[in-house]
């Protein structure tokens, strides 16, 4: 590897900047995939061809360390909460979600069919859809 090799990958980490924060979202994290595609890229150069530009080639190198880099990420959240879960299941802590006022108070969500429309609606209803799907009866006004 010469300088005149360096210095062309070196011309194209803008770009490859950019195509790491698009798929990271933040900042420290595409810088580190980016430097990881440069030590792979010059690593590699040798067996770089030139059947594609070299952007193209450099593209695809930080694509693949930006994907590595979400795949440690999930592994690493992954084993977190396996933890987590472990030492509450030990001090016999539950993880049951708090029932919002709504459900406190007896009101729950109507079951939604496969089709998207709850399941066992009463003729006549009139039904709106809440956030996340679900469906809740509404008083109907008279016309």
């Amino acid at each position: 590897m010469d300088d005149s090799q360096a210095s062309q990958i070196g011309l194209h980490v803008p770009r490859m900047y950019r195509v790491a924060f698009r798929m990271l979202a933040d900042a420290d994290k595409a810088h580190d995939a980016v430097q990881e595609a440069c030590v792979k890229a010059l690593a590699g150069l040798g067996r770089f061809n030139g059947q594609a530009a070299l952007a193209t080639w450099l593209h695809r190198i930080t694509v693949n360390c930006a994907k590595d880099a979400i795949r440690s990420e999930t592994r690493q959240d992954n084993a977190h909460k396996a933890h987590a879960e472990q030492v509450l299941h030990a001090a016999g802590v539950s993880r049951r979600p708090a029932l919002g006022p709504h459900e406190q108070a007896g009101h729950g969500v109507e079951a939604v069919s496969p089709a998207g429309t709850p399941a066992n609606r009463p003729s006549g209803a009139s039904w709106a859809t809440l956030p996340g799907g679900c469906w809740k009866s509404c008083p109907t006004t008279a016309d």
